[in-house]
């Protein structure tokens, strides 16, 4: 009778042992396929930082110099003019 009791405790035990080695081992998969991943995304994102880079310049001002310069001031009197006879 106590020799099976001392089986079932061990059964259990091992059980027991069996699942946290099972989760360490999982966990210690998942943090590595984890820093995995992130390595990849730094990777991407280097690679796209360069290529926008390296592509050509975009003016800041995209209509700069192609929009005719209109002072208003000079318009509101369209009768300044010099005096020829002066």
């Amino acid at each position: 009778m106590l020799a099976l009791i001392l089986l079932i405790v061990l059964a259990v035990a091992g059980v027991i042992v069996f699942r946290a080695a099972g989760k360490k081992q999982a966990e210690k998969a998942a943090a590595d396929k984890a820093a995995q991943q992130s390595k990849q995304v730094t990777d991407a994102l280097d690679s796209i930082d360069k290529t926008v880079k390296s592509s050509a310049s975009v003016a800041a001002n995209p209509v700069e110099n192609k929009v005719p310069q209109l002072n208003p001031v000079e318009k509101t009197n369209p009768f300044k003019y010099t005096n020829p006879f002066k």
